[in-house]
């Protein structure tokens, strides 16, 4: 009976992990925001351009953050699988 009520722990923890993976993945899988201007560019466009690269980071940082959730779901349903 413990293994039956682990069982839909496990399978409930993974459902939500995989959610939210795919959804940060989703959600952050547009191409990245484009740089402005040439190799020369004036103050503002160099500071457009920084802020750009600061989205782009934090766009990366999810999309890890997302990837790293969808292996723990699989993990979790490794562990219970291979449960004895």
């Amino acid at each position: 009976m413990a293994i039956h009520w682990l069982g839909r722990a496990v399978g409930l923890i993974s459902a939500f992990l995989g959610i939210a993976g795919s959804a940060l993945l989703y959600l952050n899988s547009y191409a990245f925001f484009p740089y402005e201007g040439a190799a020369w560019g004036t103050p503002e466009t160099e500071e457009y351009n920084r802020l750009t690269e600061i989205k782009n980071r934090r766009a990366k940082a999810w999309q890890r953050v997302g990837f790293v959730l969808l292996c723990l779901a699989f993990a979790a349903q490794a562990f219970f699988v291979l449960m004895p």
